[in-house]
């Protein structure tokens, strides 16, 4: 699994360029997943669409210019209508990113929505601007289009390309399957429940519990404040039982949040810490979302 940066990164401390948003009327705000929009253009409502609020990971296919990352994921955030469109805002985090974005690779970003027009543009890191320009599909699930990097590193290289972006659901519910390593097969379950706003650094919190069956090592654990989180399709949970002992899981999860893959598994800090191989964990029952 590819490793993510935890920084407690905070949007709106370090930015530069805050004119450009003022030029055009953006203002940023949260907004809950299910609330409907209805963007208006020239006196013309347009059909109604939902909010793009949620959990995105981004494939970029470069045509020009070098591989700034292959994938970005984070969090976007649209707010109501205003006058002329729907505002978003968005943190995005650079995966595997090349030199250009290198130690820098949280990237904030503002937007607009109109119709089934999205433009997402970036401020300012090292340099260079990231902008994009997107057409979402009906269920507001897929976002395709083309990037461009101004300025800087990559942008005096002309990186450009197509970049395709998926929502991926909340990862909640209760999951069951089995950890399989070398020696042993050990039944787990899992009662998760995601944020359904994401944090500064484009990360999604996640809590919830976990119990083993068959197992001397740990029985039944709780993810404490900020050792679960999500960003795009990756997964990180840790889960700490009442002697102290920790049960961590490191995967990914599909875009409808049905299937768990455990790449990596470990009992850490108990009377037999190792590792647990992997494991398969199927969705069983939805809950709902903790706020």
């Amino acid at each position: 699994m590819k490793e993510f940066t935890k920084s407690r990164f905070v949007a709106g401390g370090a930015l530069s360029g805050v004119s450009k948003i003022l030029a055009l009327g953006l203002v940023f705000a949260a907004t809950g997943c299910s609330t409907v929009f209805t963007s208006v253009t020239s006196g013309v409502t347009s059909p109604s669409y939902q909010s793009l609020t949620g959990n995105w990971q981004f494939q970029l296919i470069p045509t020009a210019g070098p591989v700034i990352s292959p994938i970005v994921a984070g969090y976007l955030d649209q707010e109501p209508e205003n006058a002329t469109s729907n505002s978003l805002s968005a943190e995005l985090q650079v995966v595997n990113p090349s030199s250009c974005y290198e130690r820098a690779n949280l990237v904030p970003l503002y937007g607009y929505v109109r119709g089934d027009e999205v433009g997402i543009y970036s401020f300012t890191v090292n340099g260079q601007f990231l902008n994009t320009n997107f057409t979402e599909n009906p269920t507001q699930t897929t976002l395709t289009g083309t990037y461009q990097v101004l300025g800087g590193c990559a942008g005096g290289q002309g990186a450009a390309g197509t970049m395709i972006g998926i929502r991926y659901a909340p990862l909640t519910g209760t999951f069951n399957g089995s950890l399989t390593g070398t020696a042993t097969s050990l039944p787990v379950t899992l009662t998760l429940a995601q944020t359904p706003l994401g944090n500064g650094d484009g990360t999604f919190f996640v809590a919830g519990t976990a119990s083993i069956q068959n197992s001397s090592c740990f029985n039944q654990g709780a993810i404490a404040a900020t050792a679960g989180y999500v960003l795009g399709s990756a997964m990180n949970l840790t889960f700490t039982a009442a002697d102290g002992s920790q049960l961590s899981l490191e995967g990914s999860f599909d875009p409808t949040a049905d299937t768990i893959t455990i790449t990596a598994a470990s009992f850490v800090n108990g009377s037999c810490p190792g590792s647990l191989g992997t494991g398969r964990l199927l969705l069983q029952q939805q809950i709902s979302s903790i706020s």
